[in-house]
């Protein structure tokens, strides 16, 4: 807010500061797992592929389908088989990107940061559904979280 003169006012300022060096997002990992923080922040910087919920994580099964097979394969993987490559990415909710955005809080009025996001990693010989499967169970809206998924053998 600016004052009478077109100056902003201190407490406008003070609340510039606040937004401005907010502190960075932490993540919550799954139940039972640990995880270095730290880590998991620098790979907020990779440029990792980010994909969307959107029409029911049609995109994660897009992109698993299609990185998770062998460079010499002409075709994307059948829904039903299994990664023939590891897999690192970020889903984010639909209509979402990156891991923090600005959003108004309705109760006050003033913006406040919004953090989501699900950082996947996955290890080759899962199965494409299981992925999509983790995806749905773990992405939350206003959390970061990372999910390793591990094959499951019968």
């Amino acid at each position: 807010m600016q004052s009478l003169t077109g100056c902003m006012t201190l407490q406008s300022l003070k609340e510039s500061a606040e937004h401005m060096f907010a502190p960075a997002p932490t993540f919550s990992p799954p139940e039972g797992q640990a995880h270095d923080e730290t880590l998991l922040r620098a790979f907020l910087t990779l440029g990792l592929p980010e994909l969307s919920s959107a029409e029911d994580f049609c995109a994660v099964e897009t992109y698993v389908r299609t990185a998770g097979r062998r460079k010499d394969d002409e075709d994307e993987l059948p829904a039903d088989a299994r990664t023939s490559r590891a897999l690192m990415f970020w889903v984010y909710p639909a209509r979402m990107w990156g891991p923090c955005r600005e959003t108004l809080d309705k109760t006050t009025g003033r913006l406040k940061l919004e953090r989501h996001g699900l950082f996947m990693t996955v290890e080759q010989g899962v199965r494409v559904g299981d992925i999509v499967e983790k995806a749905r169970q773990y992405l939350q809206v206003g959390v970061l979280k990372h999910v390793h998924v591990t094959p499951q053998w019968e």
